[in-house]
Formats: structure tokens, sequence, C-alpha cells
């Protein structure tokens, strides 16, 4: 039945009559948009049957099938015998009169999210036929065992919710196929729920029933699926009980161990992780602190390692040397390394579209990806330059390989972001960028003294640069002439700056300013005034500033919608007080104002 939904979904989507589809990080469509044809076709063949609003001009109630925010009085007002016959119950938001659930005695969905409510209804568990329950974002902290009664139950959402914990009666809803919660206790036995497709995680415990064996007998599982507390498991023989090879439709899949835990055992987590292996059709693997100090075979090697993989986060596996060989996965196109102190290199990816490393080793990259959409390159002190040739760098001959700055063949790099590398500065300031790019990021660089070249970047929506030598006393030049598109630009200064880049009053289609740690900056320039399209400026710590431009300056910026002043002097403070203070003529126009003395302001009076 959910398969031909999905075909039907498809077919509307296709066709139009569903548009605008957004996509998850998994690939899901999770929102949409109805034409408005179909909208009013839908309101039209369902109008008998639905009932948003009251009573009046309803002449049949016994058609109603489906009530959504209706109030309190106009549900005890619905007669007995149109209550008996309701297939769908949406509370919004409002009180809930649990009192005269029971009336509605073949409901098939009900709705509680957001219900103003404490406690869970126990007559709940007298609906018998519901098949979908969503409790989400709701106050109650357990479930009566009543709930275990439905047995006809599908779906059970219970996400961003005070529930502490699952009752074991929730383990006789053998029908239930999706589950969704975030950081609740499970039952012991969740095997016994074989007809699980959606489970969003699964917590590995010593004690029988909370074993990784609990997961065999889950054979429709699907999507993603999260094994947390691996180092619960003692060897690869037990990690094998899982049975991942025969999951075929799970396709995001992550193995995380505990990151703080006391003690580990290289050789029973690489022991563990190998008999995890999962099947051959995987999109998306993500292992994270793994203390092992190699992967395992079936990701080393290029005929074991599943072929589909779209997406590989390695986070926080310390003792790891280097990244299982990518250069034979011909649909990689998301690759995050974070945390790998000892990697020393990465193979190569031809597809890669998202790349991402956070780490305090890293010694060379090998060779650029013409279909690369964004690079990270996040706290990385070892790292010094980028390879550019072979198809695979022994550790030996990573010394001997060129280097390149020049990534104006990564014609698709839309998204740039070097960060915290105190070794970069000679390859960043030397960097040719592609004239794609739209986002660039680069800052915390602490040796950096001259910008590379920013010329001819008429894509570029967002700038972040700044943090670099604190001998500096100006801010490095960077051009502007290509950057009249710029719609947001975070500058990070230190100590010794006395004033703001001149080059920032240029940029006049600018609408979000954030400005930080110029410490030397006493007053704010005029020309701040010219940047009339700001609807957002964040000045903070500037513990020196003391003058904002003048009235009329300020008066200038028509269009800003929100100040933000945070961890400036005192007196500047004071001077913004609402009402009493005497810069408050400079900024009373703007609707939202906060600072370290509060919301000032949050609406024009």
């Amino acid at each position: 039945m959910e398969d031909i939904g999905n075909e039907y979904f498809d077919i509307l989507l296709q066709s139009s009559l569903f548009q605008d589809a957004t996509m998850d990080y998994q690939g899901i469509i999770s929102t949409c948009k109805m034409h408005d044809r179909v909208h009013d076709l839908a309101e039209l063949v369902s109008k008998s049957e639905s009932l948003m609003g009251d009573l009046c001009g309803i002449d049949n109630t016994l058609e109603i099938r489906h009530v959504a925010r209706v109030s309190t009085s106009t549900l005890k007002n619905i007669p007995a015998r149109s209550a008996g016959k309701l297939r769908s119950l949406f509370f919004v938001d409002g009180e809930v009169p649990t009192n005269i659930l029971p009336r509605f005695k073949v409901l098939r969905v009900l709705n509680l999210s957001n219900a103003n409510i404490e406690g869970f209804p126990i007559s709940v568990g007298r609906l018998k036929h519901l098949r979908y329950l969503d409790i989400s974002e709701t106050r109650f902290k357990a479930l009566p065992k009543s709930i275990g009664k439905l047995y006809n139950l599908q779906t059970l959402r219970a996400v961003n919710c005070a529930l502490e914990e699952f009752p074991k009666e929730l383990l006789n809803l053998i029908n239930l196929r999706h589950i969704y919660f975030e950081d609740i206790k499970f039952p012991k036995g969740i095997g016994r729920l074989t007809c699980l497709r959606t489970l969003p995680y699964f917590s590995v415990g010593n004690e029988i029933g909370h074993r990784i064996e609990e997961l065999a007998s889950l054979k429709q599982l699907k999507g993603e699926l999260i094994v947390c507390n691996l180092e619960h498991i003692k060897n690869g023989e037990e990690a094998k009980k899982a049975k991942l090879e025969d999951k075929t439709k799970v396709h995001h899949l992550s193995f995380n161990w505990t990151e703080d835990r006391s003690t580990t055992d290289n050789n029973m987590e690489e022991d563990v992780l190998e008999g995890l292996r999962p099947h051959l059709e995987l999109e998306s693997l993500s292992i994270e602190n793994f203390m092992g100090d190699k992967f395992p075979t079936w990701m080393m090697s290029g005929s074991l390692m599943p072929n589909q993989l779209k997406k590989i986060e390695l986070l926080g596996c310390e003792k790891c040397e280097g990244v299982p060989p990518l250069g034979h996965l011909p649909n990689l196109t998301e690759l995050k390394i974070s945390k790998m102190a000892n990697l020393k290199c990465i193979w190569g990816c031809p597809k890669l579209s998202w790349f991402g490393v956070k780490s305090r080793r890293v010694e060379e990259e090998e060779k650029e990806c013409v279909s690369l959409g964004q690079l990270w390159i996040w706290s990385c002190p070892k790292l010094a330059s980028f390879c550019a040739q072979s198809s695979r760098i022994d550790e030996e001959e990573c010394i001997s390989v060129q280097s390149t700055s020049d990534l104006r063949t990564m014609t698709s790099l839309r998204d740039l972001r070097i960060r915290n590398c105190e070794r970069l500065e000679s390859w960043v300031s030397s960097l040719q960028f592609p004239l794609s790019l739209e986002y660039l990021e680069i800052r915390d660089i602490p040796n950096l003294e001259i910008l590379p070249s920013l010329d001819s970047l008429n894509s570029l929506r967002d700038l972040t640069i700044g943090g670099f030598w604190e001998e500096l006393d100006s801010f490095p030049d960077f051009e502007v002439g290509s950057l009249m598109h710029l719609t947001s630009l975070k500058l990070k200064g230190w100590p010794k700056l006395k004033s703001l880049p001149q080059q920032i009053q240029h940029l006049t289609s600018l609408t979000s300013l954030d400005i930080n740690s110029f410490e030397g900056v006493e007053t704010l320039p005029e020309w701040l005034g010219s940047l009339a399209s700001l609807t957002e400026l964040t000045i903070w710590y500037f513990k020196n500033l003391m003058n904002l431009p003048s009235v009329q300056a300020m008066q200038r910026l028509t269009k800003l919608q929100t100040l933000n002043i945070y961890g400036c002097h005192p007196l500047l403070e004071e001077r913004c007080r609402r009402d009493s203070g005497t810069d408050w003529p400079k900024i009373s126009h703007i609707p939202e104002i906060h600072s370290n003395l509060g919301l000032l302001r949050q609406h024009l009076d």
C-alpha cells in the first residue's frame, strides 16, 4: 500500500500537480506545494467529509470523516452517530477534551502534536482502529500501559516531546511500521516489532534485549539507521548478528561509539567494525569516534566497498592514519573528515561535490575534482598544501607531488570555506578561484598577510574573511569591483586595527553586515549610511567602540530591521539605552534592537 501511494505521489509530482518539492539530506522529498487547481478540486471532493471550523452550514454531519482545527465546543456538539464515523482528528495548539475521545470509535488518525495536555489520555487505548498517532511537541513524560492495546497502529511520532521512556507494552504493537523519536529509552526486545520499516536509531546495550542481535529480525528496515554505543559489542562475531548485509533497503547507515568512553580497545573496535559490514547498495556511511588503527577490509577493498556510496563521513577516528581508497566510488559526492589527528593522505574521488576536512593533522590532499561543489577545510594546523596529481598518493610521494592553488578548473565549486589552518597562509594567499563561487570563507589563518584576488567573482553572494596576522595595522586589501551582488559580509578583525576596510562602503547591495573583533575602532564611519540595502547589522566585540555614525547617516538606513550590539564599550550601550540614551534618536527607527542591555525594541511603537 505504501509503495502504491508513493507511485501516485510521483505521478502527481511529474505532472506538476504537486510542485516545488524539497528534499532532505537523504534525498527524500519532505515538502511540496499543491497546484491551486488541485487544491480547489481536493476541497470540492472532500467538502462534505471535512470539518474545519464550526458546524454552521453543515447539513448532514453523518458524512463528516475528517476534523481539524475545531474548538472544544464544536467537538462536543458533534452528534454521537457522526462522531462514531470519524476517521481523522487533528488538534492544533489547543485544549484536548480527552473525555470525549472514546466517542470516536473508528478513528484511524489522531494528531495530538502541540496539544495542551499534561498527561496522555488513557482513553486512547480504546481506539482499536487507530493507524497513526502523533504526540510530538507535547509535555507529558510517560505513556500509559493502554498504548499497548493499539494493535493496528502503524505509525507513531514522538518527536521533540518530553517523553523519557516508552512502556514495555509498546512491544505489543506488532503492526508498527514507522516510529519517530529522539532520545527516548526503548524497552528490551525491539526485535519483536518485525514489521518496522523506520527506526531512527538503535542504542546498543549489554543486557539481553538491548544487544546488537535485536536488529537481526528487523528485516524490513529502510531509509536511515543510526547504531550508537557500539562499545558494548564484544567482538566481530557478535556484530555480525545484526545481519546488516541483509538490510538492502537501509541506504543511510551511521556507526557511533561514545566519544568520552573511559577505555578503548583498538583491536576489538576494528573487529567490531569488520563485523558490521553493510550491503553493497548503501548510499551513505558515517563512522564516528572509532578508535581502531585501521578501517575494516570491506572499506579498504574496492570489491567489498559499497560502490553506490554518495556520502562518507569519518568523524573523530583519531587513530587512523589513512582513509579508505575512494577513487573507485563513481557516485561519491560528499566526503566529510573531522578530528582525524593521524590522517596523512586522502585519495581520489572523481565525482566529489562536497568535501569537508576538520582535523588536527592532514599532510596532503591529492587532486582537484571538477564536480566539487563545496570544499570545507577546518581546523587543520598541519595542512600545508593540496596536491593536484596522481590517482593515489603514497606517504613517500607526498613530499614531491606538485601543489596547486589554481581552483579555476573546479567549475562546479560554489562553497569554499577555509578556517583555522595555521600552515595554509601561502596557499591561501595565492588561490585562484573559479567563477562559480557563491560562498567564500577565509578566516582565522593567523599568519596570513595577503588576501587572494577576488576579481571576477560575479556570482559571490556571501563572504566571510578576517582573523589574520595580528601584527597588521590595516586590513589586507581586497577588490570589491566584482562583488556588486554580494548580499552578506562577515568581517573579523584583531586588536591593532583602528578602522574598518574602506572598500565596504561600495558594497551597496549588502543586506547583512556582521563585523566583530575590531578592538581598536572607537567610532564607526559615516559611510556606513551609504549601505542603504542593509536589513541586518551586527556589531560585536568592539571593546573600545563609543560612537555610532551621526543621526543623518543612521537615518539613511531605512531598510534596517535588526541591529545587534554586543561586547562593546559600556558607554556606547548606555548611549543606546531606549528613550533615555543620547544615541537613541540614531537608532529609534529600527524595529528590532538587541544589546547586552537586553531587547531594547522588538517592534515599532
